[in-house]
């Protein structure tokens, strides 16, 4: 059964790519890659800002996306059917590297595929493990990414932008913040009902870095000594979960109105720290084990008082905890701080609209 819904899927995506083209063939046309089936709600939440944010700016233009699997049996279809004013998407996010490679893979296949179309990775970070395959993934990113100048980076931290100018120069890289934020203009929350309790949001993978024994000495202080009640939860809902473009805001929206739900949060995710900037709720972010959450806190988020970074030695330190509390829970629940920050890569992509598009 499984089998044959999968076999159908495949026979529905390339009816609708056919029907895409054909209905616009002589329309310009936005393609977006490797759009997420998983349950990760922060690639989620990525995708549903991807598309709000090109239909925000660019209302006219019709947009299709696929996700990862569609790509790789779509590819040399959409090659040879596309026009030269046709304009490419990569999904954004924290894979970029040799940290996730099925999703790199899909990215150099692409990046060598499409040629003379402008192509634009939505904001990323860049990340290198030290491990077997990492000459391999460097190189090879450095020769396909350099030896096509159409492919356009985006950086959406400090550190992915030094990265980036560094090891391909002969790509334009802009710099924007994760494409998430861009929902701040699009969605409205009330901060003012009531919130109770604490809910943590703690990643359990490869890119955990919080010492368990600091953790549990952390999360029991908060039990036992401030009386809260605990609540974990987490951004990640397994690989069981099959989410598409048809029931990804439901995905989203439900994690965000559990969260405004709470009297602050505990997250060492990204987009953990990004949903309550979203819903306005007062966070505590810890590091995770790259320079993602550090370099998007301190790039993007310094002026927002009602999220707090801490270390594990403060973590550590019942002092330091019970100030942070109090001042992310009496901070001003201001979101406005990131609207004109997008401005470049919409230009970017207006320019690339115009045919106008320079390094």
């Amino acid at each position: 059964m499984n089998k044959f819904k999968s076999i159908k899927r495949i026979i529905l995506k390339r009816i609708e790519l056919i029907a895409f083209f054909i209905k616009y063939k002589n329309k310009q046309k936005f393609i977006i890659f490797s759009t997420p089936t998983h349950g990760n709600l922060g690639d989620q939440a990525i995708a549903f800002a991807q598309e709000n944010f090109l239909n925000h700016y660019f209302p006219n233009t019709p947009t299709i996306e696929l996700n990862l699997i569609d790509v790789a049996r779509n590819l040399n279809f959409i090659k040879k059917n596309r026009q030269s004013k046709d304009i490419f998407f990569i999904h954004g996010g924290g894979n970029m590297g040799n940290l996730y490679p099925i999703e790199e893979d899909v990215r150099l296949r692409i990046v060598s595929t499409i040629n003379d179309n402008q192509i634009f990775s939505f904001p990323q970070s860049i990340y290198f493990e030290d491990n077997d395959n990492r000459s391999f993934y460097y190189n090879e990113m450095k020769k396909i990414y350099q030896n096509n100048s159409d492919f356009k980076l985006v950086a959406r931290e400090s550190i992915s932008l030094k990265k980036m100018n560094q090891t391909f120069p002969q790509n334009k890289v802009l710099y924007t913040p994760d494409i998430v934020f861009f929902l701040t203009g699009v969605l409205d929350f009330n901060e003012l009902h009531q919130r109770d309790n604490v809910l943590t949001l703690l990643r359990d993978d490869k890119e955990k870095s919080l010492d368990k024994q600091i953790e549990f000495k952390f999360l029991s202080y908060l039990k036992n000594n401030l009386n809260y009640k605990i609540d974990k939860d987490d951004t990640q809902l397994g690989n069981n979960v099959f989410i598409s473009k048809k029931n990804r805001q439901r995905y989203v929206f439900d994690k965000l109105n559990q969260i405004m739900k709470y009297e602050f949060v505990i997250t060492d995710r990204l987009h953990g720290m990004i949903f309550c900037y979203l819903t306005k709720t007062p966070c505590l972010v810890l590091q995770n084990n790259n320079s993602k959450i550090k370099a998007t806190y301190n790039d993007w988020l310094l002026s927002c008082k009602f999220i707090k970074m801490l270390d594990d030695t403060q973590l550590d330190n019942p002092t330091y905890v019970n100030e942070s509390i109090s001042e992310i829970l009496e901070a001003s629940r201001s979101n406005n701080y990131l609207d004109d920050k997008f401005f470049p890569l919409v230009e970017a992509i207006k320019g690339s609209e115009e045919g106008s598009f320079s390094k």
